[in-house]
């Protein structure tokens, strides 16, 4: 009976965290349709980090 009860109350903390951790992404979202619409970039500046780069593509990948 004891083992029921703990495995229940974790599965309770777990389910609770879960829902806590739970992020809203409708901000980004709006404005990654908005920047479709007006079809510039400018305002999906503030969500982009200024270290995200990409890597150069090798030669032997890209389509001659």
């Amino acid at each position: 009976m004891k083992t029921i009860k703990n495995r229940l109350l974790i599965s309770f903390v777990s389910a609770s965290t879960l829902n806590v951790i739970a992020q809203d992404y409708s901000k980004q979202i709006n404005t990654f349709k908005q920047s479709f619409t007006e079809k510039s970039t400018e305002k999906l500046n503030t969500f982009l980090s200024s270290l995200l780069k990409f890597n150069p593509i090798p030669a032997l990948n890209t389509q001659r």
